[in-house]
């Protein structure tokens, strides 16, 4: 209670300006510093990120076929308007879009790159946080709002044998342009969403391709396609086309697709039979066909979509390989049924680590605590972007900020707009630090336990959802509306408030 009325009493204290770091250049930190801009404080913030440009998974990501399987209208910011080439967009239109966006809001005079955080550590006494860069190099910032994304840790299996490969083996995540695909016998080990995209651009042009697949995922047909002249044209000349399109778009999401997860039977039903009829329009051997027809509920697993992925797994220079994986060799792989697999190239297309995303840096709260051990068995955070005892700081789609059905970056606006309104409370002099209390932490944990075992992604199924535990702490359980009218509104009630313990001395800027 005391913290509540120190939050909501004005004190004799001036306004403060706040130094806030931004960890990301990303979609999700451009949202934080478009938000910061549209409050007026632009001028707090620098936004630093460890590569050399801004972009996040759209800069790293350069693989074949590298595609957004998430509609351009809603994968967009927010009053942010773009000539999309294609209903679904492609990742050199994403990146230049984000250049764009950068330029014309002037947010590059806030960045700093090649400049990688490894240490945060709360300064309990000056209420401030301690940055250490890789180079050594130490800032201190106010407020820190993580924006690193949960999809930036590539993860490749410890599966036995794996350094004892003698030619290239990358993952789709760092690829190698130097690589000369031509002709050569190439392994894709995984067939998730970066391999549905991998497999049909580059078939033609290899010699032989084995697809070693575990289990197999739902594939629908992709319902894309170019905008044509007069649509684009419309687009540009009419006012709020956009904006009627991108809320057309998100209400198709929203009522559409979310009804599968739900597990409405007859949502299901359409989807399996979507995806059936994918397999079979484009596989006419039925011992293929049954390799590929999934056993697990649509939507258990990430929802993948491709009208080239099917038809290129029925070539006739290409295997699909569902025995397992027994080990890599040095020239290739050996399958548990004893097949050598002989290969050339061995490409990892096996996703990210999106439960640890923060590692391997440190992030040092209260009391000595690290999150690496407050969120040891699974991460959790209060409204998916604070945790207790890490104060002044925020995790741009942290834990429980994912989507099965719609955009991630309509989330991290949300989320964005929220953490706006908490450094209302910081700048008003009304309290030096905030964090959200223990109870509130826990009983929004308690809901997004609740809310998930009701879902499909609960119905049994293994997926990069789940942690080790089985926890899944990736994900939103509800519409994105839902979430957006829960934190349309900062509520101090769920927060404690408090003071720094010494006066500060003369502040430097975070960054100079």
């Amino acid at each position: 209670m005391l913290s509540l009325l120190l939050a909501k009493v004005s004190t004799p204290r001036p306004t403060r300006t706040l130094r806030v770091v931004i960890v990301g250049a990303g979609f999700s930190g451009m949202a934080m510093a478009l938000a910061m801009k549209r409050d007026g404080h632009a001028d707090e913030m620098v936004i630093i990120d460890a590569a050399e440009d801004l972009g996040g998974t759209w800069r790293d990501n350069t693989y074949p076929g590298c595609a957004c399987d998430v509609p351009s209208p809603v994968y967009s910011l927010r009053g942010q308007p773009n000539d999309w080439p294609r209903f679904f967009s492609e990742q050199p239109d994403i990146l230049d879009y984000m250049h764009r966006v950068a330029d014309h809001h002037d947010l590059r005079r806030h960045m700093r790159f090649g400049t990688e955080i490894i240490r945060q550590e709360w300064d309990e006494a000056r209420a401030c946080w301690l940055l250490t860069t890789a180079a050594g190099e130490t800032m201190e910032a106010d407020v820190v709002v993580n924006g690193v994304g949960p999809l930036t840790r590539a993860v490749i299996p410890d599966i036995p044998g794996r350094d004892d490969f003698t030619g290239p083996a990358f993952h789709s995540a760092h690829w190698r342009d130097d690589v000369d695909l031509e002709g050569a016998r190439v392994g894709i080990i995984g067939t998730g969403a970066s391999a549905v995209q991998i497999v049909p651009s580059i078939v033609d042009e290899v010699g032989a391709m084995t697809v070693f697949q575990r289990t197999p995922g739902w594939v629908l047909p992709k319902l894309d396609r170019e905008f044509s002249g007069l649509e684009r044209l419309l687009l540009r000349r009419v006012p709020g086309a956009h904006r009627v399109l991108r809320e057309v778009t998100n209400l198709i999401l929203e009522h559409g697709v979310w009804r599968m997860l739900e597990r409405n039977p007859r949502a299901a039903a359409r989807l399996r039979s979507a995806g059936t009829w994918n397999i079979h329009r484009a596989v006419e051997d039925p011992d293929l066909r049954e390799k590929l027809t999934p056993t697990i509920e649509p939507g258990c697993k990430r929802l993948l979509l491709s009208n080239t992925y099917y038809p290129a797994l029925a070539r006739d220079h290409v295997e699909v390989a569902t025995e397992g994986i027994e080990r890599i060799t040095p020239s290739g792989v050996r399958l548990v049924d004893g097949t050598e697999v002989a290969l050339d190239v061995i490409i990892w297309g096996t996703g990210f680590d999106a439960h640890h995303f923060w590692a391997p840096m440190e992030v040092i709260g209260r009391d000595g605590q690290d999150l690496h051990d407050a969120w040891s068995s699974h991460a959790a955070a209060y409204n998916s972007l604070a945790a207790p005892g890490f104060p002044n700081t925020f995790f741009l789609l942290g834990p429980n900020s994912g989507t099965g059905h719609n955009s991630v970056v309509l989330m991290a606006e949300a989320q964005a707009d929220y953490v706006v309104q908490a450094l209302e409370h910081l700048r008003a002099g009304r309290a030096d630090w905030l964090e959200p209390t223990q109870q509130a932490a826990d009983a929004y944990a308690a809901e997004m336990a609740e809310r998930h075992a009701d879902l499909v992604w609960a119905s049994g199924c293994g997926s990069w959802y789940l942690n080790e535990d089985g926890v899944n702490d990736t994900l939103y359980p509800g519409r994105v509306g839902h979430y957006q009218r829960r934190v349309s509104t900062f509520d101090p009630e769920s927060w404690s408030f408090g003071r720094r313990r010494v006066a500060p001395a003369d502040a430097e800027p975070a960054i100079a």
